[in-house]
C-alpha cells in the first residue's frame, strides 16, 4: 500500500510539473517581436525535404502581402530528431530556409522567442520542441508558401487582411511569361526527372498592374533528352513546366511542354549539345486564363 501511494504521488507530481507545458501552447500561427511562428504539416515538411535532396527547387514565399519570390532551401540537415525547427532568413530577393537547433533551456535568443510564442515563458522550465514541426519567419502578419502545386497560408491570430487596395485582372490564355534560368544547363549532364529552376525574368503586367512579379520561381522537370545526331540534328531537351504564382498566390498554369535545342550542325555532321548559361531567357505561355487580384499603388 505504501509503495502504491508513493508511486501515485510521484505520478501526480510529474503531471503537475508538465501540465503547464501541455496547456500553455496557443494556437499557431503566433506573432512575437516581428516574427511569425507557423506550424509545419507533413505535406510541407515533405516538400522541404525534397528540396533539401535536390528533388524540388520551386518553393516560393510571399511575406506580409508582398509579391511571391523564390525561396532557396539549404541542403544541410541537423542530426537531431527533435529540437529542430525551420527558419526563413534573408529578405526580398534573397529568401532562404534552413534548419536550426532549438535550446530546451532557452539558451539563445531565437529559442527564447519560440518559447514565448508557444507560451513557455518561465526560463527554468525545460521544453522539448517536436522536430521539424515549426517554421519561424520574419513577418509582421502573414506568410504564404507555395510548393508542388500546394499553398500554405499563415496569418497571425487577430491580424487583419492587408489593407493595400487590389483590383481583379485576367491573365489570358497565351499570355507570354518570360523565364530565366537560375543556373547553367548542359544537356550532356541532364537526366529524365531532374529539376530545372527558372525565375520570371520581368514583371508580367496586365492592365497596368503587376500580375506575376519578377523573380517568382517556376520549376521544370526534364522529360526527355535527345543527343545530337546525323544529319546536323542538334541536341534537344523536353521540359515540363509547373505553374507560376500570381501576385495573390493564385496558380497560373503554363503550357507544360517546352522544347529547348542546341545549335544545328552541317549536313554531314552532328549538331551540338544544348548548353545554356545562367540567366538565359526562354518564353513560356499561359495554358488557361485565370483571374487574379493585383495590388494597386495608392
Amino acid at each position: 500500500m505504501r509503495l502504491l501511494l508513493a508511486t501515485a504521488a510521484m505520478v501526480w507530481g510529474a503531471l503537475l510539473l508538465v501540465s503547464p507545458l501541455l496547456a500553455a501552447e496557443p494556437k499557431l500561427p503566433a506573432q512575437v517581436d516581428g516574427f511569425l511562428l507557423a506550424p509545419v504539416d507533413g505535406a510541407l515538411a515533405q516538400q522541404i525535404t525534397d528540396a533539401q535532396d535536390g528533388k524540388d527547387a520551386a518553393l516560393t514565399i510571399a511575406v506580409d502581402g508582398a509579391p511571391a519570390e523564390a525561396l532557396t532551401v539549404a541542403p544541410e540537415r541537423l542530426r537531431d530528431y527533435q529540437n529542430v525547427y525551420y527558419r526563413v532568413t534573408g529578405g526580398a530577393g534573397a529568401w532562404r530556409l534552413e534548419e536550426r537547433a532549438f535550446s530546451p533551456n532557452g539558451a539563445d535568443a531565437e529559442s527564447r522567442l519560440i518559447r514565448r510564442a508557444l507560451g513557455i515563458s518561465a526560463a527554468q522550465e525545460v521544453f522539448f520542441l517536436p522536430g521539424r514541426e515549426h517554421l519561424l519567419v520574419p513577418a509582421a502578419t502573414q506568410v504564404l508558401l507555395r510548393a508542388g502545386g500546394q499553398t500554405w497560408r499563415f496569418r497571425a491570430a487577430g491580424a487583419s487582411a492587408p489593407r493595400q487596395p487590389t483590383r481583379a485582372v485576367v491573365i489570358r490564355e497565351g499570355q507570354a511569361i518570360p523565364l530565366a534560368l537560375t543556373e547553367a544547363f548542359d544537356s550532356r549532364a541532364a537526366r529524365a526527372g531532374a529539376s530545372v529552376a527558372f525565375t520570371v525574368a520581368d514583371d508580367v503586367v496586365v492592365d497596368g498592374l503587376v500580375a506575376v512579379a519578377k523573380g517568382t520561381g517556376v520549376e521544370a522537370r526534364v522529360q526527355r533528352v535527345q543527343p545530337p545526331a546525323f544529319p546536323g540534328n542538334p541536341g534537344r531537351v523536353l521540359l515540363q513546366l509547373s505553374a507560376a504564382t500570381a501576385a495573390d498566390g493564385t496558380a497560373v498554369p503554363l503550357v507544360a511542354r517546352l522544347v529547348l535545342e542546341g545549335q544545328r550542325g552541317f549536313f554531314l555532321g552532328r549538331g551540338r549539345h544544348l548548353r545554356l548559361a545562367a540567366g538565359t531567357r526562354v518564353s513560356a505561355r499561359v495554358a488557361r486564363g485565370v483571374a487574379v487580384l493585383c495590388p494597386v499603388s495608392e
